[in-house]
């Protein structure tokens, strides 16, 4: 709960992925009633890159034609809108990504303190030497 509360007041958005998925607006809890909502904001905020419709489409619906997954992240992504409003999702043609300033995720902030941790472990081995 301390996690989410820090990171929180830093972003408009925190999307915890580490156990349970959890996204919150503004602090406030969001539900989705897709698992595939979640999973699509898991994918963009651990990517961090733009990623074509295309591309997501076959990630999340292999074994659909492409019009029908095509219309099912139609569906994912008016779900988000939805309940996130528009500044989180950006969508830029045939590119969708995040807006990453909008946004926190607890995964990249274990990175770096995983990173942290071993800069501070080969510190203390140098110190030993």
């Amino acid at each position: 709960m301390e996690l989410e509360k820090s990171l929180s007041s830093k972003s408009e958005f925190t999307i915890n992925l580490l156990g349970y998925p959890s996204i919150f607006k503004n602090g406030n809890d969001i539900h989705f009633t897709r698992h595939k909502s979640i999973g699509l904001l898991a994918y963009l905020a651990d990517t961090k890159q733009k990623v074509s419709r295309i591309n997501l489409s076959k990630i999340f619906w292999p074994d659909s034609n492409p019009a029908q997954s095509l219309g099912s992240l139609r569906t994912v992504l008016a779900e988000i809108k939805s309940n996130l409003g528009p500044n989180l999702i950006i969508l830029e043609k045939d590119l969708i990504y995040m807006h990453e300033e909008k946004f926190v995720c607890d995964i990249e902030q274990f990175r770096k303190n995983l990173k942290n941790f071993n800069l501070i472990s080969e510190l203390k081995k140098i110190e030993t030497i």
